[in-house]
């Protein structure tokens, strides 16, 4: 059995335990003397397969990262302004639970300002934010969005279409009902 059937059909996977780097076999059977001894002859070439594997998804996945910022002006930016606001608000409510007293200084610039100065940002965090919903049906939407917009889509397009899919599945569950 080659490395890659190995890595199959006993669904290896590499843990780290007390620093030292070890093969999990998660199968839904006990794996078999047999099998565990091949995994121990084969367990190099098992660990080289299995890094090379996690340093390709880790490049892919750096490679997604590099397309957002080069597609998505300002992303980083508008988040940082949403998280500033989210922790002022989380902040004034502590404030106003324990007294009133140390009211936090409330952030300069406003979301709404950053996303009017970066709007292919703000379009692509609302079809991120159709993409985390438990609907099937607008997930999917947000889900087609996201992507477009990550592949340099018209963004004012592609949140019309989004919208008009939703809405046409929100109005057919409704019928439906």
């Amino acid at each position: 059995m080659t490395v890659n059937e190995m890595i199959k059909k006993l669904n290896i996977t590499m843990v780290i335990q007390n620093g030292q780097e070890m093969l999990n076999a998660r199968t839904s059977k006990k794996p078999t003397q047999a099998q565990i001894g091949e995994m121990k002859v084969a367990k190099p070439e098992i660990m080289a397969e299995l890094k090379r594997r996690e340093a390709e998804k880790l490049a892919i996945e750096s490679a997604e990262a590099e397309k957002i910022r080069n597609n998505i002006p300002g992303l980083e930016e508008l988040k940082n302004i949403r998280n500033s606001w989210e922790i002022f608000y989380d902040k004034r409510s502590a404030s106003i639970e324990n007294s009133g007293f140390n009211y936090p200084t409330e952030p300069v610039v406003t979301s709404v300002e950053v996303a009017n100065k970066y709007p292919v940002a703000a379009a692509y965090l609302k079809a991120q934010s159709c993409a985390d919903a438990s609907n099937f049906n607008k997930y999917s939407a947000g889900k087609k969005a996201v992507k477009a917009i990550e592949n340099g889509e018209d963004y004012i397009q592609v949140l019309e279409t989004m919208e008009n899919e939703w809405s046409k599945a929100a109005h057919a569950s409704v019928w439906n009902n």
